[in-house]
């Protein structure tokens, strides 16, 4: 982070053709043994204090 505090420290992008697709997606990321390590980890405690979502849908000129 530069400055700001809209800024991420940590960027998850997920891609998906559909919200159910989004959803299934989500409930896999946050179930993976990893990532509960990761998160009960000590050193990381009270980093997370906002959590926020963007859904983007590309254009007909988009590059991605």
């Amino acid at each position: 982070m530069i400055a700001g505090d809209k800024l991420p420290r940590i960027t998850y992008l997920l891609t998906c053709d559909n919200m159910d697709e989004h959803e299934k997606g989500w409930k896999a990321f946050i179930a993976d043994p990893e990532w509960k390590r990761l998160i009960s980890d000590a050193q990381y405690a009270n980093t997370i204090s906002k959590i926020s979502n963007a859904f983007l849908v590309p254009t007909s000129y988009s590059q991605v």
